[in-house]
């Protein structure tokens, strides 16, 4: 509809019979143009449930048993949310009709503008309250059809940039066991066992009552009960326990370069404190293909390989948490451990039952030790699972000899763990110069045209191993020219010496 000037506007705009535009045209109000805000009712209209929104309604799909908490509540009133159907305060009424009249005069071709205005806008926010008439649709297809399209894709694209889950969620622990990582599992001790509990158990010389005093025990205590945030627990109390070994170590840093270890749904951990190794110590072509998986920051000097790590709390942190996150940051350090260990070698004999990794707790004057260690996959093609095993409990304020138990403890598991990261490294680094040496012989028996002459440059992406018609392949681009090359000479008179070689090797 178009609105007209009344009276002598319209007479006094038409000169030589021309229409001219007048020279001060009325602008429409701001109030005209404000758009129209929802009330409180459609707030809810704003959170409809689609599906295949990311990873945060994946997490919750996934789970085997939802535990009550404050996520799941949300969770669950966004899916299970109906749009409030519109009420009269909802809507831009029109002006008062007094009678019929005015309706008469509204189907005319000619409106007020005041009219044309308040037309237009109730228009654009889906004309007049009909929920009351019977036979109206349904308020969802009512919201579907006349609620602006650009408030729903907002709103999806909110649910869509959810925070992903954490370990303060209740339900963190049933995701990890539902993807074969199992907390507190007293019945999977692993193998070693015995041998981890006697190394803590030994006695710490720099413990003793000659050097450690009633002294230093009060001091602890004063610390640890005087901390009131994690940081400033970490800064005072915490080195007491310790100790100062000549360890690489870091702390409150985001994990941010390691691969995902379920679904993609979890936050990446930031351990209060960890140990690992020097960089350089392990093979630069080591890194590279393993980088994932033991070298937790993308800071180059950063402690590779963390089989040791440390979650605090302070006076008014869950003990229920820093468990999870222990649990978290433990498997972590047994997978990368895993793949290090399972570097050039069959697969299925890394297997061992044993566990290279200790996580541990701290919280109000309590010092607790776990264990982690994988186990063959249940089944073909599923990933290891992963145990969690509570190792030993301390209260390191109640006496000053619970103090030098617990501190030894962590002290000696310190110890234990660089050990074993020091056997996994030169191991893995033997097995990588040994393969080398074995592709290098096996090189230099084939022709000089040979496309098996650059593949030492290419990058290891998985150990040696034989393969059809007794050739050996570096990374799956080696293994196509491996298997190429074998056929082309098969018929060259030196192949069942390059085979016979080829079995000597391996």
């Amino acid at each position: 509809m178009e609105a007209h000037a009344a009276g002598s506007d319209s007479s006094s705009n038409v000169k030589h019979g021309k229409h001219v535009q007048p020279h001060n045209k009325q602008r429409r109000s701001r109030a005209d143009d404000k758009p129209f805000e929802p009330t409180r009712n459609h707030s809810r209209l704003q959170k409809p449930f689609r599906s295949g929104q990311g990873t945060y309604a994946a997490f919750w799909d996934s789970l085997s048993k939802i535990l009550l908490s404050r996520r799941a509540l949300r969770e669950f009133d966004r899916r299970t949310a109906q749009p409030a159907p519109p009420t009269h305060l909802d809507r831009p009424a029109l002006p008062p009709c007094p009678s019929l009249d005015h309706f008469v005069f509204l189907r005319q071709p000619h409106l007020r503008r005041e009219d044309s205005i308040q037309l237009k806008r109730l228009a654009r926010h889906g004309g007049p309250d009909l929920c009351d008439l019977r036979g109206y649709p349904s308020s969802t297809h009512a919201m579907n059809s006349n609620w602006p399209t650009s408030s729903l894709n907002h709103s999806t694209t909110n649910t869509t940039r959810k925070k992903k889950i954490s370990p303060h969620e209740p339900n963190f622990q049933q995701h990890l066991i539902d993807h074969g990582i199992y907390p507190a599992n007293r019945d999977q001790k692993p193998n070693n066992w015995e041998e981890i509990t006697h190394r803590l158990d030994q006695r710490r010389p720099s413990l003793l009552s000659s050097r450690f005093s009633e002294e230093a025990f009060d001091a602890f205590t004063q610390a640890a009960e005087g901390a009131s945030t994690e940081s400033q627990l970490m800064r005072t109390a915490f080195p007491m326990i310790s100790g100062n070994a000549k360890i690489p170590t870091q702390g409150d840093m985001v994990f941010n370069n390691l691969g995902k270890l379920t679904d993609g749904s979890l936050t990446k951990p930031k351990p209060d404190f960890w140990d690992g190794s020097q960089p350089r110590e392990l093979d630069i072509r080591l890194r590279d293909e393993l980088g994932s998986y033991i070298s937790p920051l993308t800071v180059l000097d950063a402690p590779a390989l963390p089989n040791l790590f440390v979650e605090e709390k302070g006076p008014d942190g869950s003990v229920a948490v820093a468990k999870r996150q222990a649990c978290y940051d433990g498997t972590l350090g047994a997978r990368g451990v895993h793949k290090l260990r399972s570097f050039g070698t069959d697969a299925a004999t890394v297997y061992d039952n044993k566990s290279y990794t200790i996580s541990s707790t701290y919280h109000d004057g309590h010092l607790r030790l776990y264990t982690h260690h994988p186990t063959q996959p249940t089944a073909p093609g599923r990933e290891p699972e992963y145990h969690m095993t509570p190792l030993g409990s301390f209260s390191m304020t109640h006496s000053i000899e619970t103090f030098r138990e617990g501190a030894s403890a962590f002290r000696n598991a310190r110890d234990w763990a660089k050990e074993k990261r020091d056997e996994l490294i030169r191991d893995a680094n033997s097995r990588l110069m040994a393969t080398l040496d074995v592709i290098s012989k096996l090189l230099a028996n084939f022709p000089p045209d040979s496309l098996m002459l650059g593949m030492l440059r290419a990058p290891i992406s998985c150990a040696f191993s034989q393969t059809i018609e007794g050739t050996i392949s570096l990374c799956p681009i080696a293994g196509e020219v491996c298997r190429k090359e074998t056929k082309e000479y098969s018929a060259h008179p030196a192949t069942t010496s390059r085979k016979g070689l080829i079995k000597d090797l391996i």
